[in-house]
């Protein structure tokens, strides 16, 4: 997707404790020539081709890099409830375990857990930072705890 004209895209990072990053997402005006690169604090560099999106600014698009299991994942905060992403948990903790989602979202309702759906501002957050891919319209957050238990009944049913 190409950069729109008169706007420059920039990714904020703000360290928060040894297991969090806080990554703001903001469209500007400019009216000089668009920066085909990114601005991006920080020692992680993300993906440079990430879409322009302008996200309204609210409480549940507060979004945070959460170190879990060795790994960054996307998180988000929806009525004080940490939750991560499902689709992005899954690529990185599960495809090698079970077939694939469909197989998740099976166990997730024999386990009793009822994934959060994302919002549209959530998924084109998501997007943005890589954690679904650019097709996706659709995702699901669950908690750590309950993304932890998930992952045990996938390792011990086999």
């Amino acid at each position: 997707m190409e950069q729109q004209p008169g706007y420059r895209k920039s990714l904020r990072r703000q360290e928060l404790s040894a297991d969090e990053t806080r990554i703001d997402v903001s469209l500007s005006s400019s009216e000089d020539v668009p920066d085909p690169e990114m601005e991006v604090g920080g020692q992680d560099a993300l993906d440079r081709s990430l879409p322009t999106v302008g996200i309204p600014p609210r409480e549940d698009n507060s979004h945070v890099l959460l170190s879990y299991r060795g790994h960054k994942v996307t998180s988000f905060e929806v009525k004080g409830r940490r939750l991560i992403c499902l689709p992005q948990a899954f690529d990185l903790f599960l495809k090698d375990l079970i077939g694939g989602l469909h197989t998740v979202y099976t166990k997730l309702r024999r386990l009793g857990v009822k994934p959060v759906v994302c919002s549209v501002d959530q998924v084109r957050i998501l997007r943005i930072l890589g954690a679904i891919r650019s097709g996706v319209n659709r995702c699901k957050m669950i908690s750590p705890t309950e993304f932890d238990l998930l992952y045990d009944d996938c390792t011990n049913s086999r």
